[in-house]
């Protein structure tokens, strides 16, 4: 009976959790971070995570937030993380009229972008 009360007890806490557990922690603890410090906004948001690629010894996480329906509870997030644990915001946007290439290259950066339209054409090809 304790056994079965500790699974059901852990399986409701996974079920209400803030933030889904990712296959890669240090993502998840990052976005928890940022989402305490710099984007209260979005507590309590579903995330998942889309994309992963690495520049320059830096990880660059593409993910989409969620809270409830509609576009005001949606969000896309770029985080960064790397070795030194550093942990920071490469790009955050709201819903709104679509951005375009040079947008995104400005604020990841060219290389970071296209290493990006690269990795999902390719996941799209498999798919």
């Amino acid at each position: 009976m304790k056994r079965l009360l500790i699974s059901v007890t852990i399986l409701l806490s996974s079920l209400f959790s803030a933030i889904p557990a990712f296959a890669m922690p240090e993502v998840e603890s990052c976005l928890n971070q940022l989402v305490q410090t710099k984007i209260p906004e979005m507590e309590g948001a579903n995330a998942e995570l889309l994309m992963s690629i690495t520049h320059e010894g830096s990880q660059y996480h593409w993910l989409n937030l969620a809270r409830g329906r509609g576009a005001l509870g949606h969000a896309e997030i770029v985080i960064k993380t790397n070795e030194q644990a550093g942990c920071d915001i490469a790009l955050y946007s709201i819903p709104g009229p679509l951005a375009t290439k040079e947008e995104y290259d400005e604020v990841l950066g060219k290389t970071v972008n296209e290493k990006f339209i690269q990795a999902f054409k390719q996941k799209r090809q498999q798919m």
